[in-house]
Formats: C-alpha cells, sequence, structure tokens
C-alpha cells in the first residue's frame, strides 16, 4: 500500500481538481478521498472532473465539504486536501452515493452500504462513511450502517463553515446535498481507528425522561435546561452551547458518547447535535483545552501495537474542537504529527464524528455517532 496527499487553495474548482491531480499522479492510485471548503460547493463536479482530467475515470474519487481541510502541510479555511492510496494489488475499492437521508437516514444507510457490498462482491474488510450535516441524522445513519456491515467503519457529517446552510457529499463528478456516500474496501487494508475527546462527565447523574429525536425535553422529569443550569451554575445565555457536551452512557462499562448542545427552546428543552436514547444516563461534560487535546493523544496511544506501521491518516475532528482552539485545529495536526511522523495526512472539521473505539487488545467496539470527539484513522504499509 503507498500513500500521498496534496492541497490546493486555487478558487477556480477545475484547475484545483487539475493540480491536485498533477500532484497525485506519480502513485497512479486507485482511490482518491477529497476534502473541500464550502467555496467549491455550487462547483464539485468541475473540482471532480478536474482530477479525472489527470487520473482517469477509473480511479475511485469520493468526499465532502468540511469546516475547513486539514492536511500535511496544516490547516485552511479555503481550499482542497485529498488523500491518494494506490492498493499495489491488495484491495479493492468502491463508493456509493444514496440520496434522502433527511427522510431517513438510517435506510439511506443500510441501502448504500448493501449497494457497495453487492459491487465488490466480496467480505468488507473497513469503510469509511461521510453524509450532509444539515440533513442527515448521524445516529440513526450509524443504525442503519451497522444493521448492513460488521466490518470496522468511521465517518463523520460534512461541513459548511459554520453557516449551517448547505453541506455536500460526493461520488465521482456527482454531487448532492441530503445524501450519503460510503467508501469501502475489501482485501488487504491495514489500519487502526479510534476516537477519544478529551472531555470528563462531573457532577450528578440524569435519566433522560423525554426525548424526541435531538430534543431532550426532560431530564429526571424536569426541564432538560433545569438540570443543564443546576450542573454547570450557568444561566441559558451564560453557556457555550456548542461546546457544552453530555455524555451518553452507552453501558455498563462507563463507555460514553458525547451530545452537545445546539439550542434551548423557550419551554426548557434542549436541542443536541444527535439524538439520544430515552431512558440513557447523561451527564454534564467539562474540560480544559489541554485536555481537549489530549484526546488525540488518547487516541493514538496504541496505534502502533504488534508491530503497525503508520503510514498515512484521515482525522474526523468536531468543527466545536476547532472554535475553541486557538489555531483552529492545527494544534490536532500538529500533535497526530509528532505521534506518527510527517505521513501523508488529511481530514476535516465535521458536525460530527463516527468511529468505534478500539482496546488496547486490538478489538473494535461498535460505531457510534459522537459530537466534539477527535476520529482518526491510521492506514499501514
Amino acid at each position: 500500500m503507498r500513500y500521498q496527499s496534496a492541497s490546493t487553495k486555487i478558487a477556480d474548482p477545475f484547475r484545483a481538481g487539475a493540480e491536485l491531480g498533477e500532484k497525485l499522479a506519480a502513485l497512479h492510485p486507485d482511490v482518491v478521498l477529497v476534502f473541500c471548503t464550502v467555496h467549491y460547493l455550487d462547483a464539485i463536479g468541475d473540482l471532480a472532473a478536474g482530477l479525472q482530467d489527470v487520473l482517469g475515470e477509473d480511479v475511485v474519487l469520493c468526499g465532502g465539504t468540511g469546516d475547513g481541510i486539514y492536511e500535511t502541510g496544516g490547516v485552511a479555511s479555503h481550499g482542497v486536501s485529498a488523500l491518494a492510496i494506490n492498493s499495489e494489488g491488495e484491495s479493492r475499492w468502491k463508493a456509493v452515493l444514496v440520496r434522502g437521508v433527511q427522510a431517513d437516514s438510517a435506510q439511506a444507510a443500510e441501502q448504500a452500504t448493501r449497494q457497495v457490498r453487492a459491487a465488490l462482491d466480496a467480505p468488507i474488510t473497513m469503510a469509511f462513511a461521510l453524509a450532509d450535516g444539515l440533513k442527515a441524522d448521524g445516529a440513526r445513519m450509524v443504525e442503519g450502517l451497522r444493521r448492513a456491515m460488521s466490518a470496522p467503519w468511521f465517518g463523520g457529517l460534512a461541513a459548511d463553515d459554520r453557516q449551517f446552510a448547505r453541506s455536500m457529499v460526493f461520488v465521482g463528478t456527482e454531487a448532492a446535498e441530503d445524501a450519503l456516500m460510503v467508501l469501502a474496501a475489501t482485501g488487504r487494508v491495514p489500519f487502526r481507528i479510534n476516537a477519544a475527546s478529551g472531555w470528563k462527565p462531573v457532577g450528578d447523574v440524569g435519566r433522560v425522561t423525554r426525548t424526541e429525536g435531538p430534543v431532550v425535553h426532560e431530564i429526571d422529569g424536569r426541564p432538560a435546561e433545569t438540570f443543564l443550569r443546576e450542573q454547570t451554575g450557568k444561566t441559558m445565555g451564560g453557556m457555550e452551547l456548542a461546546v457544552l457536551p453530555l455524555a451518553e452512557y452507552t453501558g455498563d462499562d462507563g463507555q460514553f458518547v458525547l451530545r452537545s448542545c445546539s439550542h434551548f427552546e423557550p419551554s426548557g428543552s434542549v436541542t443536541l447535535f444527535g439524538r439520544v436514547n430515552e431512558g440513557s444516563q447523561v451527564r454534564v461534560c467539562h474540560a480544559a483545552l489541554e485536555e481537549i487535546l489530549g484526546g488525540v493523544d488518547t487516541a493514538l496511544a496504541d496505534v502502533r501495537d504488534d508491530g503497525f506501521e503508520p503510514a498515512a491518516a484521515v482525522i474526523i475532528s468536531c468543527a466545536g474542537r476547532k472554535w475553541l482552539l486557538a489555531e483552529s485545529g492545527q494544534e490536532e495536526v500538529d500533535r497526530t504529527i509528532a505521534e506518527l511522523g510527517p505521513l501523508p495526512l488529511v481530514g476535516i472539521p465535521s458536525y460530527g464524528e463516527i468511529s468505534p473505539f478500539r482496546s488496547k487488545g486490538g478489538a473494535y467496539s461498535s460505531a457510534m455517532f459522537h459530537n466534539v470527539t477527535f476520529v482518526i484513522c491510521v492506514l499501514g504499509r
């Protein structure tokens, strides 16, 4: 397996794609994963066409928009980054795009996974999924993917520079809102996937007693806002909503996923960036900036076990983390490179992250939908 990343800030979409293609052509890639900022939103097809003009139409090409982009050379608020993979005959790749995630995210995800599995006609080794972050229900999307695929996978929700207006995913030159893309591989793909946040649950445990989708109406039989106010000591106006996460416990092992707050309703309900289950236990979380960055270290702590040799990386990190950090996520890229070396790297700040947790023994939990979390997939030789 060989990898190469590249980026460009050329404003013209076709020329940007062509420049990336020229930078990646010597690798003769089988697949190229592409992330772009929303400045290319209305011409992603042209961006993809520019890449295909240089690399050919047989290359598997897919990706989506982010709240900025990451690449080995740094972070940017305008531009395109791409990771090219040459499998050297060890694996095969396929990407599919399915529309209609707003109507039923679970069904769209299950449909996409079944399509990509049928196209590969072999067991899936690993996969990546990205959906419109303004239309998809991340938690329901995970449910659908879980039903159709048992292999480890990761991904997230596409973003749009904090405008909360439009985001997009694409496969080949077909780009769409209200859609989901799944990229899957079969064969030998060395990888490690993990997630961590650095946030620590504090205060009392509450039980979600009434919820509707992403809206939590009541915790412990009282308005959800009352629980948050009592646990934080802050009024609604004093809370930093997007970076005020709730830990939702997923089982008896103390494992939890994070849900950050979107906005408060006059009724005292709280809308989250993702649904929680009625009856689940929750706690308010807190973290200093250094602890948040420590999530990167935690996610990478055991990546070299069993002699695994890192060769490339894909980061999906919450846009809320970027908004908190002084250097807009550069700190997370720097920590990753310090641990893994200056390898090919791409990624985006997202509106929701998807990943399993990886144990020290190498076992993976089921994939889960996260907020304010750092997710990384490290690819090997």
